[in-house]
């Protein structure tokens, strides 16, 4: 059986025990969890019939229980010693609740933003400092006409049109350099079926703790419907002024202010 029989002051305040109630209580039954007895049993029996584990300073991560119940994740580093009595060990205990929920907080936003991205609405990418993309949601390939795996990897330049290439390269520079955080952009892109399109972009640069800068956010929204329509327009109005201009009979253009006498 293992027995408590020693307990310093820094145990008192982690576990909430005092030495005086907690020395010669069995171990397992004060401060293990009912579902970590039986493992710590197997684990004791195999290391006292056949020494597996007696390397010092072996560490791992589980739980322990307060004097009030409440169960909490610590980090055990323990060290094995044998004197006239038998095996004695001594425990290092160090509590890591405030590591495991600043852990889980960050796994919970991670996931949040997994799933804000890869369900947006409009195409998202990460982008490396190279122009390469690191990650793509669902809607950029169907927006560009490529499969995930096709997609990562490629340079924004290879996917934008000659034209504008310049015009995303000088927006980059200027975001690394830190006299912009954020940019946008209307220009074209080259689909992977040949077809251009054009998109809204919308781009961040996310910098490290030490400011250094890592990649970028990127959003892109395809306008090619409203630059048709645009375009459609602007031909209507060039084939009107034509044709008025070259009219072989007088025409004349006149408002209406909307008064009749």
């Amino acid at each position: 059986r293992s027995v408590i029989l020693a307990w310093n002051p820094q145990a008192e305040i982690v576990f909430g025990w005092k030495r005086d109630e907690i020395l010669g209580r069995s171990l397992p039954a004060t401060i293990l969890p009912q579902h970590d007895r039986e493992a710590h049993a197997r684990a004791l029996a195999r290391f006292l019939s056949s020494g597996e584990g007696q390397v010092l300073n072996t560490r791992l991560e589980t739980s322990a229980l307060r004097k009030n119940g409440d169960e909490f994740p610590v980090e055990l580093t323990i060290i094995p010693e044998r004197d006239r009595r038998g095996w004695i060990f001594t425990a290092f205990v160090r509590d890591i609740g405030d590591r495991k929920r600043a852990e889980d907080a960050l796994r919970e936003s991670e996931e949040r933003f997994r799933n804000a991205f890869e369900h947006a609405g409009t195409g998202m990418s990460l982008t490396g400092l190279d122009g390469r993309f690191m990650q793509v949601n669902s809607e950029l390939c169907s927006m560009l006409g490529y499969p995930r795996e096709e997609l990562v990897g490629k340079t924004f330049g290879e996917l934008t049109h000659p034209e504008e290439r310049e015009a995303s390269l000088a927006l980059m520079r200027r975001m690394v350099a830190g006299e912009a955080q954020t940019g946008k952009l209307e220009k074209r892109y080259l689909r992977r079926d040949g077809c251009v399109i054009w998109a809204a972009l919308s781009t961040s640069l996310l910098r490290g703790p030490d400011g250094a800068p890592l990649y970028f956010i990127s959003q892109m929204q395809d306008i090619t419907p409203r630059h048709e329509a645009e375009d459609a327009l602007r031909r209507s109005e060039e084939t009107f002024r034509s044709v008025f201009e070259q009219a072989t009979t007088g025409l004349a253009l006149v408002e209406l202010d909307g008064r009749f006498r």
